[in-house]
């Protein structure tokens, strides 16, 4: 699973068991850390999620942004309060993709695309990330 943090509301994406197909899951209101990271746990369980991959915002030259602060408490707040392995990855460029493929999808311009961003995220971390470490 995979959560792409904002200021008002976060999207979140799931990767079929065989991580053979990546979709969008939701669009949830963002109400600080704690609620957040109840919301997530509760998807977690709903879909049998172990792992959760956290949207970490940074700049092109791998700067962190004031919105990674956001993205670190909640990741510290799910490790904290929750079974779940928990890892940060760059979401840069992946609200820009998200867009791309909303047009695609024709969804209307003022549809949050957040659900989108995730997706385009976890499918990122597989194939970088966790796809070294499952194919070292």
């Amino acid at each position: 699973m995979a959560v792409d943090p904002g200021a008002r509301r976060m999207g979140v994406a799931l990767a079929t068991p065989e991580v053979s197909l990546v979709a969008p899951l939701a669009v949830v209101p963002y109400e600080g850390c704690v609620k957040a990271a109840e919301t997530i746990s509760q998807l977690a369980d709903e879909h049998d999620v172990w792992l959760v991959v956290i949207g970490l915002p940074g700049t092109k030259d791998g700067d962190e942004t004031p919105a990674c602060r956001r993205s670190r408490v909640l990741a510290q707040q799910l490790t904290e309060s929750s079974r779940l392995e928990v890892r940060m990855h760059s979401e840069l460029l992946t609200t820009r993709e998200a867009r791309r493929r909303a047009r695609e999808l024709g969804r209307p311009p003022r549809q949050p695309v957040d659900d989108l961003a995730a997706q385009v995220l976890l499918e990122d971390f597989l194939s970088t990330d966790f796809g070294a470490a499952r194919n070292p």
